[in-house]
């Protein structure tokens, strides 16, 4: 997990975060933003709420969420001693898990968290007040030749 603001990327230095805030920072000025290819971009608009106690796991993708407006918490908690809700689903890429304890993170407008693979944890849960949140998710695929080398797309 990879967590800071975007004003705070240079002092992260992971080639792959820098270049998915740049399509994040393309996402949010154009209704065609540039992607490598297998990437995918989801603007999502909800309102906060409880933690259920649920979380959800990938395996496929690395996670990259970006708060454009509003506040909220996010659960995480490695996969390990999870009890599953149920199987894995390989067409959606997730699984649910039971978790009686979880870190909280809280994210306000221009934060970010990277979620790597197998990482559980469940956005959507409100930091104090329920409340309306804008946020951009970029799903990366962990096979991505770029990854591995580090590199800028």
């Amino acid at each position: 997990m990879i967590r800071g603001s975007r004003t705070s990327l240079e002092a992260i230095g992971e080639g792959f975060v820098r270049a998915a805030l740049e399509c994040v920072a393309d996402a949010e000025t154009s209704a065609e933003p540039r992607l490598p290819l297998g990437w995918n971009l989801i603007r999502t608009e909800y309102e906060t709420g409880d933690w259920d106690g649920r979380l959800e796991s990938h395996r496929r993708c690395i996670d990259l969420h970006v708060v454009l407006e509003g506040r909220e918490r996010m659960a995480v908690a490695e996969t390990d001693g999870l009890s599953p809700l149920g199987p894995y689903s390989v067409e959606e890429d997730v699984q649910f898990f039971a978790a009686e304890r979880a870190e909280f993170i809280e994210m306000g407008k221009g934060d970010f968290l990277v979620l790597d693979a197998g990482e559980a944890h469940m956005p959507r849960l409100a930091a104090g007040a329920p409340g309306r949140i804008l946020k951009l998710v970029l799903k990366i695929p962990v096979n991505d030749p770029k990854l591995a080398a580090g590199a800028v797309v």
